[in-house]
């Protein structure tokens, strides 16, 4: 294993010790801003790095992978650093939060879009199996060091609220250092051999088959609904329940070693359970999470099963459904016949629809929760996604019908 090989796999890690991310919805809501503030500033945060997401490609073909990762990771430093002055006692304000969330979500999706682009030029030539075996390696890795960081954010949290941001800064800045000592002849030979070339042809227009439309939604449809929960109305419920902040990263982290699970154990079993089962196991693993937290307060008074205990069981449950998404559709969304750039296309088609809808449900819990309670958001948004499913069935039988063929006509 080459040196740029084991500097790209140290970036990974480091570049995932998210410090401030478990107690993000805590920074914001110690400001005694209403629920709905709260869930606009994360929406943003969302909305931001979707639009940018669409940018990385034409960006990519402007500067080279390790500079895109490096203006990325600077750009989600800035975007926390105006996170902490924009709530500095007695100076809080909100177009400073909000501009901080913009440029921290555009810097979070460059990075991340670049990583993908770096692994190719830190392991020039390398075959698809020895790349996914680099995959492999840092997966676990990165894992351990985002449960690992959010418990100890949470602890930095209670001693000091920005804290944690702080050491997100930090983690941020390192990554950029590491990135720097990565040796890149190979991206400064490739534009010069290209010189002359002329400028690649747009691709043509992607028309998916319904097979393909199918499971593009299929994934934005639930990881949106797995992970705006998860994002804007587990922490709120957790925060009700008085769970001290040092806990707070241990107890988000249950969603974390949930996926990890999953990327353990989870393609065998999913490859056991056959298409359907994987399918099932996801859509009920999701109902059912959300479900529990509708229904803790009534499981409490009637069972006597504390709210804290049905909660954890829910987080982990979400965890596992949301970490088998991926492995489900991968396993059923045919792209034989598609070239790489159409690949990249569709991945990113079911990113850009995930974050939207992601976006559209933080907005709706913010009104529901002001408007209602959490329990009933919760249940509606079990609702909300099983009405979703329906139509989307509904409309697949629709189109999947034969066209109606004339009768013959009588003979005379």
């Amino acid at each position: 294993m080459n040196r740029n090989v084991v500097l790209f796999m140290a970036y990974r890690v480091v570049s995932r010790l998210y410090f401030h991310l478990p107690v993000l919805f805590l920074l914001f809501w110690s400001l005694r801003a209403e629920y709905s503030t709260v869930t606009f500033l994360l929406a943003v945060y969302s909305a931001s790095s979707t639009l940018a997401a669409d940018i990385a490609p034409r960006l990519s073909r402007m500067m080279a992978s390790a500079r895109m990762v490096i203006l990325g990771e600077g750009m989600k430093s800035l975007g926390l650093a105006l996170l902490v002055i924009g709530t500095l006692p007695g100076s809080v304000s909100l177009p400073m939060l909000l501009v901080g969330q913009v440029i921290g979500g555009t810097g979070f999706a460059l990075a991340l879009a670049a990583d993908g682009g770096l692994l190719r030029v830190v392991a020039p030539g390398a075959d698809a199996k020895t790349l996914g075996v680099i995959q492999g390696r840092t997966q676990s890795m990165m894992f351990i060091a985002t449960l690992v960081a959010g418990f100890i954010g949470g602890v930095l949290f209670d001693h000091e609220a920005h804290w944690a941001f702080y050491a997100g800064i930090s983690a941020s800045m390192a990554s950029m250092v590491v990135i720097l000592f990565i040796a890149e002849p190979q991206q400064q030979a490739a534009p010069a051999a290209a010189a002359g070339a002329p400028p690649p042809a747009a691709p043509a227009p992607l028309r998916l088959s319904r097979n393909q439309t199918t499971w593009v939604g299929f994934y934005a449809i639930t990881r949106a609904f797995a992970l705006a929960p998860f994002i804007g109305l587990l922490p709120l419920h957790f925060a009700l329940q008085n769970v001290d902040p040092y806990l707070f990263g241990l107890v988000l982290g249950l969603f974390t070693l949930g996926g990890f699970i999953v990327a353990l154990y989870g393609a065998p079993v999913i490859a056991w359970l056959g298409p359907q089962g994987g399918v099932w196991v996801t859509f009920t693993g999701i109902v059912a999470s959300l479900g529990l937290f509708a229904v803790s307060d009534l499981l409490e008074y009637w069972m006597g099963i504390s709210i804290f205990a049905t909660s954890l069981a829910g987080i982990l449950l979400l965890g596992i459904a949301a970490g088998a998404i991926r492995s489900v559709v991968t396993t059923r969304l045919d792209l034989q016949l598609l070239t790489m750039p159409q690949r990249i296309m569709v991945f990113s088609r079911m990113e850009r629809m995930f974050g939207y809808l992601s976006a559209a449900l933080l907005l709706s819990f913010g009104q529901l929760v002001e408007r209602l309670s959490i329990n009933a958001t919760f249940g509606l948004t079990v609702l909300a996604l099983l009405l979703t499913v329906a139509g989307s069935a509904a409309w697949l039988r629709m189109g999947a019908q034969p066209p109606a063929t004339p009768s013959p006509a009588p003979n005379s």
